[in-house]
């Protein structure tokens, strides 16, 4: 994920929004988005524990004393090297949870955080060696541990609603501002390297996913131009940097992995900005 560009392009909504609503209208209110973060990978890299401690020395205490409203986390809460075990999506849930005690904290995955658990070795050959798992025995896992055992409870303000089978595709309302969540991942969001499961069976579930998140979208869209509340601007937040596919053409039967695999998300985005105005 380019976080440099999701950033530039989060505040370049907020210019829009800031220069098109009246200014008797606007209210001030501030919430943070994070992610890919923090890298490290124990005892097996020093530098990248660099990048932890700051995380937890300097950082954290930060955001816990900086007033936000809510955080929303947009995935890669590890680095790809370290093991996706039980204890370590716990310790990360804990980690990202309670950045800001007492307020939401939303959370949408990222491929370090589930796809990539097949082959965490890839990126450092020489690093010691890290247990693989099933990517989606960890899909499964990541979504019991962040989404079901202790589900987000919000006041009705919020607007809040979860999609049924996909509880990471979340959306709210801050002021006139719709948020929503969307799963979507880098490794092709999940088309490619699939080393542990079955082939067949993890890409079906890809495309369950897509039209989860079309369907999702829709609703978003749906929220966001409801007559007598209808709000000002739409925020999406995705862990994939959907500009950059790592295939071409649309997603088919005969082509079901080297494909571009954001292009229908673009299509409807467009399409629903453009209704939305």
């Amino acid at each position: 994920m380019n976080s440099l560009k999701l950033a530039f392009l989060f505040l370049a909504a907020m210019a829009w929004l800031a220069s098109t609503v009246p200014a008797s209208a606007q209210e001030h209110r501030r919430f943070l988005f994070i992610g890919d973060m923090p890298y490290y990978n124990g005892r097996v890299n020093p530098i990248t524990d660099d990048q932890f401690v700051w995380f937890e020395d300097i950082v954290a205490p930060k955001i816990r004393k900086s007033g936000f409203e809510f955080l929303v986390h947009y995935g890669d809460f590890k680095s790809r090297g370290i093991p996706c075990s039980e204890n370590v999506f716990r310790d990360n849930y804990s980690r990202i949870t309670g950045l800001l005690p007492g307020k939401p904290v939303f959370y949408t995955p990222g491929d370090n955080d589930w796809t990539d658990c097949d082959d965490p070795n890839d990126e450092n050959p020489k690093r010691e060696m890290v247990k693989a798992y099933s990517e989606l025995s960890r899909l499964d896992l990541l979504r019991q541990i962040f989404f079901i055992e202790k589900p987000l409870k919000l006041s009705k303000e919020w607007q809040y609603e979860r999609q049924p089978k996909y509880p990471e595709n979340a959306l709210w309302r801050a002021a006139k501002v719709q948020l929503a969540t969307v799963h979507l991942v880098g490794t092709n969001n999940g088309r490619i390297d699939i080393l542990m499961d079955d082939e067949n069976k993890a890409l079906a579930r890809v495309e369950a996913r897509d039209q989860a998140n079309r369907d999702w979208l829709n609703l978003v869209f749906d929220r966001a131009s409801a007559p007598g509340n209808r709000a000002d601007a739409v925020i999406i937040t995705t862990q994939a940097d959907v500009t950059e596919p790592e295939g071409s053409g649309a997603c088919t039967d005969t082509n079901p992995k080297n494909c571009d695999a954001f292009v229908g998300f673009i299509s409807a985005l467009i399409s629903h900005a453009a209704d939305f105005n």
